[in-house]
């Protein structure tokens, strides 16, 4: 891979919104906090009913949260959040303010994509707006920060997130946001190389106190490559080095206490790139002929998934050998949102082109099996 001039892509598979109108929801008056009350969460089972179209997955150790919507693809129509404690065979609707809408992704309407749970009680809807829950959903806040949020991610006891912003004539600029998990107040972070204009969106991963960002370097030229900043102890301290990708088409990362991952496209095809122990990155090779741009990878407890266009393959070894991964749904085109809150649990959206389906693994990422979506 030559220096690892490869590009990285994070995969992440979001559906469009919804709109169908919300519950009635309770709103603090005019000069309060900016807080938001939901009215009483429904409980239903699984069965015949309004389809739900998924938009994002979250999971913890205990529970399964889904965005979606209904009725409708346009934006700024309402959310809709479930949340499951026995994988999917019961799921309660939390009714989300009428604010809370969802947006395209493309950072230029309101609204979230995206939901993500440190645990059952801290929580985010995000992409491109921001807000916050310390109760498992029974009240939200707007957070204020700038530009559009991307992406965010928790270690150990930090919640990071990641901000796009794109002033009209200039060049846009990333920027790394923290907070202690369970406070509402982020700030810079910072890191050894700060982003670059005009290059790829900031990348970053978490696993445990392992922090990673992949960040474009300045000047950016069409062939530098990114820059690799990597913590070990939860972001209190960094290290420093050259990245495995190029500034301009940037890319996905996946950490480990002892390897870092990326999926990176070139502009025709991707190529996984690791690096072991703080070495060079190289690049990984497997069982696939040409991965497409959008390729993924993840790293669970004691796997590593790699995920193509309708094809994913699976190494409990390091990479030293791969298997194929079985998706038990009809035609998919990509995993999204995977995670592994267990060591051999992991759960992930299967996306189709016009719907998406819940799959759950108990075997690391080898099978992957439908389970039963919430039903609005």
């Amino acid at each position: 891979m030559g220096r690892g001039r490869t590009a990285l892509l994070v995969v992440v598979m979001l559906a469009a919104a919804a709109c169908q109108r919300t519950a009635g929801v309770a709103v603090a008056p005019a000069g309060s906090p900016s807080v938001t009350k939901p009215a009483s969460p429904t409980t239903s089972a699984s069965g015949p009913s309004t389809k739900l179209r998924l938009g994002a997955l979250a999971a913890t150790s205990n529970t399964l949260w889904v965005l979606g919507t209904v009725g409708c693809t346009a934006n700024k129509c309402p959310a809709h959040l479930y949340r499951s404690r026995d994988d999917g065979r019961r799921w309660q609707q939390l009714p989300l303010p009428p604010a809370v809408t969802m947006s395209s992704g493309d950072g230029t309407t309101p609204g979230v994509t995206n939901v993500a749970f440190a645990t059952d009680e801290e929580g985010l809807l995000y992409g491109p707006a921001l807000w916050s829950t310390h109760d498992g959903g029974a009240t939200w806040h707007r957070l204020r920060v700038a530009g559009a949020v991307t992406a965010v991610r928790f270690s150990a006891t930090v919640t990071w997130a990641v901000s796009q912003s794109c002033a009209s004539g200039q060049a846009c600029r990333g920027r790394v946001l923290r907070a202690a998990t369970g406070t509402d107040q982020f700030r810079d972070a910072q890191l050894p190389q700060p982003s670059g204009a005009d290059g790829a969106p900031v990348s970053i991963a978490t696993n445990g106190s392992v922090v990673g960002a992949l960040v474009s370097g300045t000047p950016n030229t069409r062939h530098d490559a990114d820059q690799l900043d990597l913590s070990i102890d939860d972001g209190r301290t960094w290290t420093h080095r050259e990245g495995p990708c190029l500034n301009e088409l940037g890319g996905s990362l996946a950490v480990s206490r002892s390897t870092v991952w990326s999926a990176c496209p070139t502009g025709m095809q991707a190529a996984i790139a690791v690096s072991q122990n703080r070495d060079a990155f190289h690049e990984q090779r497997g069982p696939w002929q040409a991965l497409p741009n959008s390729a993924g990878v993840t790293v669970g407890a004691h796997s590593v998934l790699v995920t193509s266009a309708g094809s994913a393959w699976v190494s409990k070894d390091s990479g030293a050998s791969w298997s194929v991964a079985r998706v038990i749904t009809p035609a998919w085109q990509s995993l999204a949102d995977i995670s592994f809150p267990a060591a051999s649990e992991g759960y992930a959206l299967a996306v189709a082109p016009t719907t998406s389906w819940l799959v759950h693994t108990t075997d690391g990422g080898h099978t992957w099996k439908r389970l039963p979506p919430p039903t609005a």
